[in-house]
């Protein structure tokens, strides 16, 4: 799937936050949810996607069976703060938090069966953020197969590191010359 937006779109403007409240709830880039209960058979795909700049993770798979997450590009995420950065709470909206969002600026697969991950890339925004991370209700589905995966920032997920590979070279997490030009065809 792609979507080809102007700049300066990101997610943070459409975070889950009313006026009233102190924190921000929602802020994913790319995010398949609630699937599980929808189809009986076949599987669900979510490939080819450059995912930064959005509140907190770049690529959510929630609540979905049989899915293959493959060739995503995910970094710069994490824009809504955590309190314990504060260098980094510059704009008005983020001085009024007063609680932090969850650890995580990657990929997460959330309460879903039988999901493999091939082929991405994630940079998380600190080092204390999750990059690659499985979460569930109670024990997290292994996931079905997978390999190639690339961490140039961030944590990996415990039942993940047979999957995903930490590299030191930041470059290859970030989006290549190819996607900047799909990007800036879509501003024309």
């Amino acid at each position: 799937m792609s979507i080809l937006l102007p700049p300066p779109y990101h997610s943070t403007s459409a975070c889950l936050r009313h006026t009233e409240t102190d924190y921000i709830i929602d802020g994913q880039g790319v995010y398949v949810t609630r699937n599980n209960k929808t189809y009986l058979h076949g599987q669900m795909e979510l490939s080819d996607n450059v995912a930064y700049g959005n509140g907190i993770n770049g690529v959510v798979f929630h609540r979905t069976d049989r899915g293959v997450v493959q060739r995503n590009q995910v970094y710069n995420n994490g824009v809504v703060p955590v309190l314990d950065h504060p260098a980094d709470i510059t704009e008005e909206w983020q001085q009024a938090l007063k609680k932090s969002r969850q650890p995580y600026s990657g990929i997460v697969v959330n309460n879903a069966k039988s999901v493999k991950l091939w082929s991405n890339n994630v940079s998380a925004r600190y080092d204390n953020d999750y990059a690659f991370k499985i979460e569930s209700d109670g024990s997290p589905f292994p996931l079905a197969a997978g390999g190639n995966n690339k961490a140039c920032r961030g944590l990996i997920g415990s039942n993940l590191v047979s999957y995903v590979k930490s590299v030191s070279d930041e470059s290859i997490c970030t989006a290549s010359d190819k996607a900047d030009e799909v990007v800036s065809l879509a501003t024309q």
